[in-house]
C-alpha cells in the first residue's frame, strides 16, 4: 500500500525481468516526481529493482512478498465475524544495510543537487540584478 499521492505502476507484461517500472510520488513541498527503475530480477516470492544514479533510491531494492493483500484479507474475514476494527499486525524486516564507506555517492542525488540549486535562486537572481 503506497501513501496517498503516489503509485507503483507495474509494465503491462507484469513484474519481469528486463521491464521498467513507474514510480509517480508526490514529494514534500507538493511536488511530483515520476522516474523509472529496471526490473533486475523477479519471482514468485520476490523481485529486484534497479534505480539510476541520482535516483533518491539508487541502487538495488529488494522486495520481498508483500503481507498488503494477506493484511486486508484477514480484515475481511474479521469484518465479516463481526470484529469490523480489528488490528492486524505485520512485521517488516530490513536484511540490507548502508555502506558508510560510500558517502560519498550522496553527491549524485538528485533530491539533494535539486535542492541546493533552487536554494541559491535568490544568490543567481540577484547576480544577475547587479551584472
Amino acid at each position: 500500500m503506497w501513501p496517498e499521492g503516489n503509485a507503483f505502476c507495474a509494465p503491462l507484461t507484469g513484474i519481469a525481468r528486463g521491464e521498467v517500472a513507474l514510480l509517480n510520488m508526490t514529494l514534500p513541498g507538493k511536488m511530483k516526481l515520476s522516474t523509472g527503475v529496471m526490473v533486475l530480477y523477479a519471482d514468485e516470492e520476490s523481485f529486484t529493482l534497479m534505480a539510476p544514479q541520482g535516483h533518491m533510491f539508487a541502487g538495488w531494492i529488494t522486495s520481498a512478498r508483500s503481507s498488503a493483500r494477506a493484511r486486508h484479507t484477514l480484515s475481511s474475514v474479521a469484518a465479516h465475524f463481526g470484529e469490523p476494527g480489528a488490528e492486524v499486525d505485520t512485521q517488516v524486516v530490513c536484511v540490507d544495510k548502508r555502506q558508510w564507506s560510500r558517502w560519498r555517492n550522496v553527491w549524485h542525488s538528485s533530491a539533494i543537487r535539486s535542492t541546493l540549486y533552487a536554494l541559491g535562486a535568490p544568490l543567481r537572481g540577484a547576480r544577475r540584478l547587479f551584472a
